[in-house]
């Protein structure tokens, strides 16, 4: 029933037995059931969340898709009486400005392992093939001061993308070797809107100036970088020297990098069989996805509303203690 929102866990005594929701028209929908899915999509969509719960600027955390993920499911199990664990988001390398759009040309150059990653005081603070990696590429911005950072590339790096194509792709949606046709297009674009996230000059002490970096530091990160790029060997962070390419073109762009995220983790405490548990023993029969794919009847909570999935029913938490109490006694004996 999709636009029909879960609004609460019904409870039987310790057990949840289905959920109430509203239809399109305000109408209570009661939905009865031996087991209940919550699989809403975490909370990475509420910026009043991201703050209250993390105590993080949801201004520089933000989601990087806008897919309604609120943290309906989690408040609905905690008032129905789950433990609650600790969360966090998991993140990657973002961007966003006017003419920058996902996953557009930009984007994609700002992920690329070639790049010079500086921190707010134009100082080099990663490995950049790290970009590689969602996490830890978002997670080594998020350790910055102010929680953001920047990735430096000149005309020689557009020059390498069209003609050879770029070293790091995003997922299937933009493959390795893609040589970006309308990049160019777009960095005309996104510098004529006069953004304060992406900057060009053909100086490093202008750059510097545009980006807000004390320009002496950024000049020594560059230089330092590029004697490395010389030495095909980075003694300072181990980037692989394949991706060691100096900065020395005509013309310097920089790109604001932000820890964007794409999913969030935790909140609801769980069993190995996705179990949700309250503080004291598995009584629930409130199941996070993907448990009971193929065994319960069941209703299953998503991000567009509620779905009834009818087949045959799973053990009881109740039935798995007492087989797990028998076996227990029969090893004592």
């Amino acid at each position: 029933m999709v636009g029909t929102p879960a609004k609460e866990l019904l409870k039987d005594g310790n057990k949840v037995v289905g959920v109430k929701a509203k239809d399109s028209k305000g109408n209570d929908v009661i939905i009865h059931s031996k087991a209940t899915i919550i699989s809403t999509g975490g909370f990475g969509n509420s910026p009043e969340k991201v703050q209250k719960w993390l105590g993080w600027n949801p201004d520089v955390f933000k989601a990087s898709v806008p897919l309604n993920k609120t943290g309906d499911g989690i408040e609905m199990a905690w008032r129905a009486g789950s433990e609650k664990t600790p969360m966090t988001l998991m993140l990657h390398t973002g961007v966003e400005g006017k003419g920058i759009s996902f996953p557009g040309a930009i984007y994609c150059m700002s992920w690329q392992p070639f790049n010079l990653w500086v921190n707010n005081e134009g100082e080099r603070f990663t490995n950049e093939a790290n970009a590689f990696s969602f996490p830890n590429a978002g997670n080594a911005i998020a350790s910055q001061h102010g929680s953001t950072a920047w990735a430096i590339w000149d005309n020689n790096s557009i020059d390498y993308v069209q003609k050879e194509g770029i070293d790091n792709g995003i997922g299937v949606i933009v493959p390795v070797l893609d040589k970006l046709p309308k990049l160019k297009e777009e960095i005309k674009t996104a510098l004529a809107a006069g953004n304060s996230t992406f900057v060009s000059a053909n100086s490093l002490e202008e750059l510097a100036h545009k980006m807000g970096v004390p320009a002496a530091n950024l000049e020594k990160t560059v230089a330092q970088y590029n004697k490395l790029a010389e030495d095909g060997r980075d003694t300072f962070l181990g980037k692989s020297h394949q991706y060691l390419r100096p900065i020395s073109g005509t013309t310097y762009y920089a790109i604001k990098l932000f820890p964007f995220s794409y999913t969030s983790l935790g909140g609801i405490k769980i069993d190995k069989g996705f179990r949700v548990l309250d503080k004291t023993i598995i009584r629930s029969m409130v199941y996070t996805l993907p448990a009971l794919m193929q065994e319960a009847s069941t209703v299953t909570l998503t991000l567009s509303g509620l779905q009834a999935m009818l087949s045959g029913g799973p053990p009881t938490p109740e039935d798995m203690l007492r087989s797990k109490l028998y076996r227990i006694k029969n090893l004592a004996k």
